[in-house]
């Protein structure tokens, strides 16, 4: 019996069992279907039995469409009763010797890890679990799944949703995460026929992924109200950087549609039109949103937009749907022909999905082209460099390969993780970027210091420089010193971001020249770094940087540094920044510097030190807490 003649009787019967992989956890029967060939790596997909017996056969073409591409599926269902179950299998299938498990996808029902006690992983969630529900804060999370070294401890199950399952993360658990796995989830649709949604939704892929890949040459990048402090300058280096490290300034057919809400009175309806054109490959989205809206425009009704650096949450991030010309809401996209392969929703909650409904799925089940969607659980920083591993995908790179590297908590893929773009260089390789996504060197590292040195392409001499660090080059130091002089911009990017990772003697004397540099965004990193340091020897730098910089995200960084630092000197110098600026709008800028001046001189002094120090534990734990978001050095003894 064929293969897909013998899962279709399982479709109709389910209780054929093929392969019985018995589990540390007791729970249902797991039922296997390998590969059909071997290769060094392969992937999964994981089903729950309900949905395999509604869409058994499209998953079994979907699972054929990615083999035609070169990579061994297997299939694997169950009626999945905990998640133990599903860590225990993709532990299995990873400590193979061959076909050694790459990446994964979740399909329909399956269990949700709402992990506790993690918040460091995330790059901005920071909410008191103490006097908050469980489900409010906790981080709904598949790193669970695909960070296998991650140590968590079985809480609870939620007693309204049987599918949220609480963990908290083990205090000997490593604080980074580090993924040798990537995973996507295509959930089971919120709709009045999900299953009629979900085949209609794999009809589609397995008709794309049957069919020649595309080049991505087609990008359209968005920028909301209020994001990057509405820094034009940000906006344009990052399209100048995301050009050359797809290689588009050597494609004249190539284009970047860069779109701001300033550029229209309509945003939305123009955001629209521009994603319903069948040549858009790529949309990359930053604004504000919560789980079902994305904001683009301000609303009418004002609400709170809280910066990242704050504990508190945006008023936004909670309101209901409120539909405008400048609100994007789930029952608008779902019903929209989008026809964007894949969609980057650089937006918080947005990728909620422990809600029935959110944003991801909607642009996911949405009429027209989405293959793969990347949105956040919870709250997201902004300033975390998206675009920093984009270049991967010009190189034919699977979407999942470059979401590996993408390591926070809240970061997730919806849909196809293996879909791909073609490769625009036209070369064989044995080896493909991101060259640092695997667990150890691939080959020899001669091959990587021949690409950093010779390439012409600057994502490549970036990902180059990347893995001779990974993989412990003997004389890194010296590719980095390169590094940071390379006229490319993300080249320079990823050296300055190894070099705060190694924060070697000499980072915090270099850290200026980052401050000087001509990529907005490094000068933005740099500006946060010298707060989190705390010296006073960056005091003068963030100064000037706060009075002459042309970016007003980097001009806000600066100023949040100097109130972290909190030295009389940064006094002094905040004094002097509101003495040197003219007052060019309406008084914001100068309101910013006196609240912070007053959160140094009176909140931190009276409000703060005195019951963090003195009071009962009760308070100083109330006290301490307000460091997770804002690290005050002066407060620290």
């Amino acid at each position: 019996m064929k293969k897909s003649c013998f899962f279709s009787v399982l479709q109709l019967l389910c209780v054929i069992i093929l392969i019985h992989v018995p589990t540390e956890t007791s729970g249902s029967t797991v039922f296997t279907d390998p590969p059909s060939f071997q290769a060094a790596t392969s992937f999964a997909i994981i089903v729950d039995s309900t949905t395999f017996v509604k869409s058994g056969n499209l998953l079994l073409q979907y699972r054929q469409a990615i083999e035609n591409d070169g990579l061994p599926t297997s299939m694997i269902m169950s009626n999945w009763t905990h998640p133990q179950q599903i860590r225990d299998i993709v532990r299995k299938l990873r400590q193979q010797a061959v076909n050694t498990l790459e990446g994964f996808v979740l399909v329909g029902q399956i269990p949700i890890i709402m992990l506790r006690d993690a918040q460091h992983l995330t790059s901005a969630f920071r909410m008191n679990q103490d006097n908050r529900a469980f489900i409010e804060s906790s981080v709904p999370t598949d790193r669970y799944y695909d960070d296998l070294k991650l140590k968590c401890k079985f809480i609870q199950q939620d007693n309204k949703n049987p599918k949220l399952f609480y963990y908290q993360l083990e205090p000997d658990s490593p604080v980074q995460l580090h993924r040798n796995l990537y995973s996507a989830r295509i959930p089971l649709p919120n709709s009045r026929t999900p299953y009629k949604t979900l085949n209609q939704y794999l009809t589609k892929i397995v008709k794309i992924k049957n069919s020649p890949p595309e080049p991505l040459d087609n990008i359209v990048v968005m920028t909301g109200f209020n994001y990057l402090s509405e820094a034009h300058s940000a906006l344009i280096d990052e399209i100048t950087t995301l050009r050359t490290s797809l290689g588009f300034d050597k494609n004249f057919h190539s284009r970047i549609a860069p779109m701001s809400f300033a550029m229209t009175a309509n945003p939305k309806k123009r955001l629209l039109n521009y994603l319903s054109h069948k040549s858009t490959d790529m949309l990359l989205l930053h604004s504000h949103g919560n789980a079902e809206c994305q904001y683009l425009l301000e609303p009418t009704n004002r609400g709170i937009i809280v910066d990242e650096n704050s504990a508190a949450i945006s008023a936004l991030e909670t309101r209901s749907p409120k539909i405008d010309d400048g609100t994007l809401c789930v029952n608008e996209i779902r019903y929209y022909p989008i026809n964007s392969e894949f969609v980057i929703l650089d937006v918080c909650y947005n990728g909620a999905f422990h809600e029935p409904g959110f944003v991801a799925a909607d642009y996911l089940f949405s009429p027209g082209e989405v293959i793969t969607v990347m949105a956040n659980s919870v709250n997201v920083r902004q300033d975390i460099g998206i675009i920093k591993n984009l270049g991967a995908l010009s190189y034919g790179a699977r979407i999942g390969h470059w979401h590996q590297l993408e390591n926070y908590l809240e970061t997730h893929l919806f849909g196809d993780p293996t879909y791909h773009f073609v490769n625009a260089s036209n070369r064989a390789s044995k080896i493909s970027p991101p060259f640092e996504r695997y667990q150890k060197a691939p080959v020899n590292l001669s091959v990587f210091k021949n690409i950093f040195r010779s390439s012409g392409d600057p994502y490549l001499r970036a990902s180059a420089l990347c893995a001779l660090h990974k993989y412990k080059s003997s004389n890194f130091e010296a590719y980095r010193k390169q590094a940071l002089r390379d006229p490319a911009n993300i080249v320079r990017l990823h050296a300055w971001l190894l070099y705060a990772q190694d924060n070697p003697p000499d980072f915090a004397r270099r850290l200026p020249d980052g401050l000087d540099d001509n990529y907005e965004l490094i000068r933005r990193y740099a500006a946060s770094w010298m707060g989190e340091i705390g010296n006073n020897s960056f005091v003068q730098h963030l100064a000037v940087a706060a009075t002459t910089d042309p970016s007003e995200r980097v001009v806000f960084n600066a100023l949040i540094s100097l109130k972290l630092i909190g030295t009389h000197e940064a006094q002094t110098a905040l004094v002097w920044v509101l003495k040197k600026v003219e007052d060019y709008d309406n008084g914001k800028f100068v309101q910013q510097v006196k609240s912070y001046l007053t959160t140094m001189t009176r909140w931190l002094p009276n409000a703060v030190l005195p019951p963090m120090t003195q009071g009962t534990s009760r308070e100083k734990i109330e006290n301490i807490r307000l460091f997770r978001a804002n690290r005050h050095q002066v407060a620290l003894p």
